[in-house]
């Protein structure tokens, strides 16, 4: 069933049956790593996360999953497996904790219509601005029309500069026309 499996333990007395579900809860708990930090939990759940655990996961014959209420990375597969992969995520995780912060307040420092903008050029999510910018994660609050990047000095720069050209776009050309396959929201946008 959704390509899961199912095991059905039975036993004829209650003890048999809790000493065998604690073994075999042993063998398939995997390894956990704490991620103490929401940012890099909120990186694993973006993109370029995604594409890091993914690849991860094809590489080491792996399964990752990502408790989001509990701030871990459960991780099933072989020892040897897990052991590189638990390097591999444990060197990402102190990368992404040198990294900055920074929170652009799309609505007070530029034209109207920049949230718009973003979302019409780089879609939903702003899977596109990664290439563009080169940061490590990236979220739109359209609520507060805020655009949070976490990435190195350059890719911040980057973003500052991306931001300053889409900016004078805005200001020569006028507000983004509605595009055919997204609706125009006022409160969005």
């Amino acid at each position: 069933h959704n390509g899961l499996n199912v095991i059905n333990l039975q036993c004829d007395s209650v003890q048999d049956m809790i000493f065998v579900r604690a073994q075999f809860s042993k063998v398939i708990e995997g390894k956990t790593i704490n991620v103490e930090e929401r940012k890099v939990l909120h990186y694993f759940n973006m993109n370029n996360g995604q594409q890091f655990l993914n690849r991860i996961m094809k590489k080491n014959g792996l399964y990752i999953q990502i408790d989001n209420f509990r701030r871990t990375l459960h991780l099933h597969g072989r020892k040897e497996d897990l052991r590189v992969s638990i390097r591999a995520i444990e060197k990402q995780i102190s990368y992404l904790l040198q990294l900055t912060d920074k929170s652009f307040k799309l609505a007070e420092e530029y034209p109207p219509g920049m949230s718009k903008l973003l979302i019409v050029k780089y879609g939903i999510h702003l899977d596109k601005f990664y290439n563009d910018t080169l940061v490590e994660y990236v979220d739109l609050k359209l609520r507060t029309h805020t655009l949070y990047v976490h990435g190195d000095s350059k890719s911040i720069a980057n973003t500052e500069k991306l931001l300053k050209i889409l900016s004078n776009q805005l200001m020569e050309k006028g507000p983004v026309k509605k595009g055919t396959d997204m609706p125009d929201c006022a409160v969005c946008f």
